[in-house]
Formats: structure tokens, C-alpha cells, sequence
């Protein structure tokens, strides 16, 4: 027979801070690894769009100011109207000629004397 003082010695089962543990850590891998398989979102792009354009636009100045010729370069961002190129133009004094361009819903300008480039909010 056995004693019910015997039955508390024997440990079965897991303890309540050891199942905290193994969720926490299975919410961890869960979560870095939805977050690296959800593509960017809208936002993102057209951060990464802004940024990128905006270090190709201040490459081009600077080979303009130092050659002293026009730069031309040629962009992958989609003019947002159908006339329009995704050439830009980089004149010797710094000042830029482009197209609105488009990413998802969203439209990136370009100021023509600074080449300063800016996210236009969707109305």
C-alpha cells in the first residue's frame, strides 16, 4: 500500500515556471520567424524607395557639380503618369528634373532645386 506522504515525493509532470519558460521561448521563434517570412509592407517600400532614390539623386549632384555636365540616370521606380520617364536629370548646379514617381498607392517628388525627394500622403 502505498502512503499518500510517500506520492508527494515523486515529481511528475512539468512545473509552472518551467511551462512559462517554453512559452516564451516558443513565442520568440514564432515571432521572428512570421516577421521573416511577411513581405514589406506599403510603408517599408516606399521608405526604401525614398531612401534609395534619394542616394542616387545625391550621387548624381555630385558627379554633376564635379564633371560639370548634365547627369542623366535612369530609374526602376514607375512614372506615376504615362508621358512620363524615369529619367532623371541632374543639371551642373545640383538642381534635378524627374517625373512623380509611384510605389504601391503612395507618390515620391522630387523638389527641382534641391533634389530633395518626399513622400506625397495618399488624399
Amino acid at each position: 500500500m502505498i502512503l499518500p506522504s510517500e506520492n508527494l515525493n515523486q515529481r511528475s509532470g512539468f512545473t509552472l515556471f518551467e511551462t512559462l519558460i517554453g512559452l516564451g521561448v516558443l513565442s520568440l521563434i514564432l515571432t521572428v520567424t512570421v516577421t521573416a517570412i511577411r513581405p514589406p509592407s506599403a510603408a517599408l517600400r516606399l521608405q526604401q524607395a525614398q531612401t534609395e532614390l534619394s542616394q542616387k539623386i545625391s550621387k548624381a549632384q555630385l558627379d554633376a557639380i564635379r564633371s560639370g555636365e548634365t547627369t542623366v540616370f535612369v530609374t526602376t521606380l514607375r512614372p506615376c503618369i504615362s508621358k512620363g520617364t524615369s529619367e532623371i536629370l541632374v543639371y551642373l548646379d545640383g538642381s534635378v528634373r524627374a517625373s512623380e514617381f509611384c510605389v504601391d498607392d503612395a507618390k515620391i517628388t522630387i523638389h527641382p532645386l534641391t533634389g530633395k525627394v518626399t513622400p506625397v500622403p495618399n488624399e
